[in-house]
């Protein structure tokens, strides 16, 4: 019969503890998102093109979830490899980052693999995430990159 000392105890309770990734969700985190991703191969580059987009994707049907407001984004892949459009809540991009959908987070946040800063255009130090189209300079280096991001 085996029995566990107090140091066993102890070092398996620290390993256990550091083994499990604990995540806190945003607010904006919305699973139901997670069902309206969609591979795309170029996101709309100006008003006219983003509202014909965002009419097709039709987020306003998932609006009684019990999610924040959901509206359409088209945007980095959470690896920056790829675009997707999808239906989340609008929150502000800082820094002058791009903005990218995490599907570990079920939101849009600030992609800190791409920084478009010192592009030309330059993003702006913070912009919400649904004006995302007008910073074409985030999405030109994927576009045409069909990915699978699962």
């Amino acid at each position: 019969m085996f029995t566990w000392t107090m140091v066993e105890i102890i070092v398996a309770s620290w390993v256990c503890s550091f083994s499990v990734l604990c995540l806190e969700l945003p607010e904006s985190a919305c699973a139901v998102s997670l069902r309206t991703v969609g591979v795309i191969s170029r996101c709309p580059r100006n008003k006219y093109e983003y509202d014909v987009a965002s009419t097709r994707k039709n987020c306003s049907q998932y609006n009684a979830t019990g999610c924040l407001e959901l509206h359409y984004h088209c945007v980095l892949n959470e690896n920056a490899t790829g675009l997707v459009e999808v239906c989340a809540a609008s929150r502000f991009i800082f820094s002058g980052r791009c903005a990218s959908f995490s599907n570990d987070v079920q939101s849009i946040g600030d992609s800190y693999i791409r920084n478009c800063t010192y592009s030309n255009p330059a993003c702006p130090q913070h912009y919400n995430s649904t004006d995302s189209y007008m910073y074409a300079v985030c999405y030109n280096v994927v576009e045409g990159h069909v990915e699978n991001n699962e």
